[in-house]
């Protein structure tokens, strides 16, 4: 009996076909149970900040940005956490809200003679170093009193500049603390 060569290149063409399908379906299995390292993820732009990954921080974020669609719903999705103490070291992640395009004002104090040293863009991380309380309200209406974050920052110059907040800065700033809402923690952080 002869096979002609017609049947045996679309049998060798099947066989081919039926391993790649194998591979790949391996591959795809592989890649789901191998989530990337939270140090190398990002192109390798992790940072650890005190107990805290950086990575690990803005997927936090990501996550609740997905599923938030304003800020008040940020706001109870960021709650889910108030049960969490902090890490035991900083500097802890903070997120701002409720300042639309304006951002949140950071100031080179947390008194009233201080000035505006920049500006923090809505939804984005603060790395705090210390809470503290003033006599400076800036803010009256929030019925929040005069509390304040000491947040790293790259810059001491007045200006109304956005800049980010990065866990690695050797400057300060100070922000009203109502706009920023713990990522992940309760919020019960150090003392300045």
């Amino acid at each position: 009996m002869s096979i002609s060569r017609n049947t045996m290149i679309w049998t060798a063409v099947g066989a081919v076909a039926a391993v790649l399908a194998l591979i790949f379906a391996i591959a795809v299995q592989s890649k789901d149970k191998n989530p990337p390292d939270r140090n190398t993820a990002n192109g390798g732009v992790c940072a650890q900040a005190g107990n805290y990954n950086t990575c690990t921080v803005s997927e936090r974020l990501s996550d609740i940005k997905a599923r938030a669609e304003d800020d008040k719903s940020f706001r109870q999705e960021a709650s889910k956490f108030s049960g969490v103490d902090p890490a035991t070291t900083g500097p802890w992640p903070f997120v701002v809200l409720d300042t639309d395009v304006r951002g949140l004002k950071a100031r080179s104090s947390d008194e009233k003679d201080g000035v505006q040293i920049g500006s923090a863009a809505n939804r984005t991380v603060l790395w705090v170093d210390c809470a503290s309380t003033s006599s400076f309200d800036a803010d009256p209406a929030t019925g929040s009193g005069p509390r304040w974050l000491r947040i790293k920052w790259p810059n001491s110059e007045p200006t109304t500049q956005f800049f980010t907040s990065e866990p690695g800065q050797t400057g300060y700033a100070y922000v009203f603390r109502y706009y920023a809402v713990p990522l992940g923690h309760n919020g019960q952080i150090a003392l300045c």
